[in-house]
């Protein structure tokens, strides 16, 4: 069991969500004190749940006078196959939502060279190293979620460039999804095995980030992929390494873009804020729905976990 402490207005906020959606409160007294436990189980169909206790944090200038209590939260694991699947579902439905939502959708691999990776290593020992963690000697997911962070500082400069735009233009909008992939197939040289690449989606919205004349057009297999030019706006301004964007014409490259979520635990994510915003909403009110039926014991079933972080 967990157990963590927050403030008394957050704490009072989650047992009225939770009792709204299905959690029990329980009540008792403790040496004459009344005290309350609220249990709100979040885990489905998860098989390895997690236990979190929250208790409340009282601060100086909190004037009210509530009863002590305690919210136990029953969450996923996060970590199990099903806890996976639906990571990796809740992903691609977000996806959707701003690929069908966006002018126009662009997919890509962003990748490091040999070089700037060993760089990275370096920067992850030394931070690690101040907070008196020993990089070498983590385990290889450790070491992958660390190579991640350092790799992200290039990812966020790369963004910035994007956003800055071409000179002279206006600033382009565009929404992004990216996938931490470690390289790890039995191609993969030996100097490059679980170091992270980047799987990117980006939603065009009002100014474009690609020009007509940056596509070229190249047939492969029957199919006619609009690929980028090495000299695009979006390519030249990674620095890092390699790089293949083309536009995505298909929805379903959203879904192959996610199901790297459910191949690996050595998988991160990240997004823009509030990406999919209209995937959430609708499964907000599927989820309070449902969260009012009841089961056969006439108990109320525990809520969706739409809105949970991926």
């Amino acid at each position: 069991m967990r157990s963590r402490m927050i403030s008394v207005e957050r704490l009072e906020a989650l047992a009225t969500r939770a009792l709204a959606e299905g959690g029990r409160l329980a009540t008792w007294r403790d040496n004459g004190r009344p005290r309350r436990l609220v249990t709100w189980d979040l885990s489905m169909q998860c098989s390895d749940v997690i236990g979190v206790e929250l208790n409340a944090r009282y601060s100086a200038n909190h004037s009210k006078v509530v009863k002590p209590m305690t919210v136990i939260l029953v969450v996923r694991c996060r970590k199990c196959e099903w806890c996976r699947k639906m990571r990796s579902r809740f992903w691609t439905g977000r996806a959707m939502a701003e690929y069908g939502h966006a002018q126009r959708n662009v997919f890509g691999t962003l990748t490091a060279r040999p070089e700037d990776h060993f760089r990275y290593d370096t920067q992850a020992r030394v931070r690690l190293g101040k907070r008196g963690v020993d990089f070498d000697g983590l385990h290889e997911r450790e070491k992958f979620e660390a190579r991640c962070v350092e790799m992200g500082g290039e990812v966020t400069l790369w963004l910035k460039r994007l956003r800055e735009g071409r000179d002279g233009q206006p600033k382009p909008k565009f929404r992004y999804l990216l996938i931490a992939e470690a390289h790890d197939s039995e191609n993969t040289q030996s100097v490059m095995r679980m170091r992270p690449h980047f799987h990117v989606l980006l939603h065009e919205y009002s100014v474009p980030l690609i020009l007509p004349h940056e596509v070229k057009v190249i047939k492969k297999d029957d199919r006619i992929i609009h690929s980028l030019e090495d000299n695009s706006f979006v390519r030249r301004n990674w620095y890092a390494g390699f790089t293949k964007f083309e536009i995505a014409t298909d929805p379903k490259s959203a879904a192959y873009l996610c199901k790297y979520l459910n191949k690996s635990l050595a998988v991160r994510v990240r997004a823009s804020q509030r990406y999919g915003s209209g995937f959430i909403q609708n499964n907000n009110a599927s989820s309070a729905c449902s969260s009012s039926s009841k089961n056969e014991k006439g108990e109320i079933d525990p809520p969706s976990l739409g809105t949970g972080k991926g």
